[in-house]
């Protein structure tokens, strides 16, 4: 289990876990919580590494890391995740319909979420988006 923590938090898409079609692994908030947290630690260690070894510059080191590891692989992640969204938009039947939230892989209208394997409602509630 903390195996899995990490690897969510550090956002390890090659590593082989089960995807369950109806809960994605990654979402935008997803996202967004794993730079927070990531941020957070890194601003912890900071602290921590300030009143215990009185290191001048910690704070320069630290903008470093906090781009580094903090804001850079959530910025990667979520380029990846949009390249996702934007195919699974072009392949499927739900990516068409107005009831397709982008941000989170979601069916508006039953509260499920999309994949290329899950369409909640199996077309029946399929309303075609306009372009206004």
């Amino acid at each position: 289990m903390l195996q899995k923590i990490f690897d969510s938090i550090m956002f390890r898409p090659h590593v082989p876990l089960p995807e369950d079609p109806r809960n994605p692994k990654v979402t935008t908030g997803s996202v967004i919580f794993g730079a927070i947290i990531r941020t957070a630690l890194i601003i912890t260690i900071a602290f921590f590494i300030k009143e215990r070894f009185d290191v001048e510059h910690i704070w320069i080191l630290t903008m470093f890391a906090i781009w580094g590891i903090g804001i850079f692989p959530a910025y990667k992640q979520y380029q990846s995740f949009h390249e996702k969204v934007e195919d699974l938009q072009q392949t499927t039947l739900c990516g068409s319909c107005k009831y397709f939230e982008t941000s989170g892989q979601l069916c508006n209208l039953l509260d499920e979420h999309v994949s290329e394997h899950y369409l909640p409602c199996e077309g029946q509630g399929w309303e075609p988006r306009h372009l206004n």
